[in-house]
């Protein structure tokens, strides 16, 4: 197993979280979409634990739907990001849900480089609860919900381009290796 190079860190209340939503996965009202209760279950087929989130910190909104875009679904073609809606969950609310059990930096690192298709992911954030039960998913989506600034946007004119220069680049991106980025 090759060890992740980065230290999980401490996240405070303070920080914000941001979970991708496909347009399957929400509830449409007027013109507003916000994810549907059934989003935040766990896939207990895959062994899920926890809900998936990128934190704020290391990834905005459009560096998350690059990595949509850099990485292969499950039929082994790239992801397709420009569905994909993005809400953003303040730390402080999340420790509130009744039945949170902990906040856990993961990064992912896959290798240095990663394969095409798999890039490593310094912002991945886990978020545990004794049980994702329908009163917990109702929570989280019903945050979003009320919230209309939770939902993020992303300027994908940039988003396509930048995907399109990183899939030229192969593993050979800041994505696939270290997350040092050029400033």
């Amino acid at each position: 197993m090759i060890e992740c190079p980065w230290q999980k860190e401490e996240i405070n209340s303070t920080e914000s979280l941001l979970r991708h939503i496909p347009p399957l996965a929400t509830i449409k009202e007027g013109s507003r979409r916000y994810p549907g209760p059934d989003h935040f279950s766990l896939r207990e087929d895959i062994g899920e634990t926890y809900i998936s989130f990128n934190w704020e910190k290391y990834a905005d909104v459009n560096c998350c739907h690059i990595l949509i875009g850099i990485s292969y679904g499950t039929n082994g073609e790239f992801r397709k990001p420009d569905g994909v809606i993005h809400f953003k969950y303040p730390v402080e609310f999340l420790k509130s849900v009744p039945k949170f059990e902990k906040i856990e930096h993961i990064p992912i690192w896959i290798g240095n480089p990663s394969p095409i298709g798999m890039p490593n992911n310094k912002a991945h954030v886990g978020l545990f609860c004794t049980i994702f039960d329908i009163g917990t998913r109702s929570i989280l989506s019903e945050f979003c919900h009320q919230n209309h600034n939770s939902k993020m946007k992303a300027d994908f004119n940039i988003i396509r381009e930048a995907i399109e220069g990183l899939k030229a680049r192969g593993n050979e991106t800041p994505y696939h290796r270290d997350w040092i980025f050029d400033a």
